[in-house]
């Protein structure tokens, strides 16, 4: 079943509907955060919105860190992309301000 979510939010990446593709991650990741979505054809390639949608999953289920790691990827293959700064630049400043915290 996890399989299946994971397939559909691929899928609907690729048909740039951003909103069920975030619906099917976050199905994923509240299962199984360490889930290995590399393991599906054409992950790697989705656009943009795939790697936005699955980073606002993993964001929603308290994984900041997998968030900022997925967005540096996506970074490097849509380097223009706005959206993808604008959140990986949002989740860098919450982490920094979370460790003077505990600090």
């Amino acid at each position: 079943e996890l399989r299946d979510h994971a397939w559909r939010a691929v899928e609907y990446a690729y048909a740039e509907r951003h909103g069920s593709a975030m619906a099917e991650f976050m199905a994923v990741v509240k299962h199984d955060s360490r889930y290995e979505f590399d393991t599906l054809p054409g992950f790697y390639e989705m656009p943009s919105i795939g790697y936005l949608a699955l980073a606002r999953a993993y964001y929603g289920v308290g994984k900041q860190r997998y968030a900022r790691a997925l967005l540096l990827l996506a970074g490097q293959r849509y380097p223009g992309d706005l959206n993808i700064r604008m959140l990986r630049r949002r989740i860098e400043t919450e982490m920094s301000d979370q460790a003077l915290v505990s600090s």
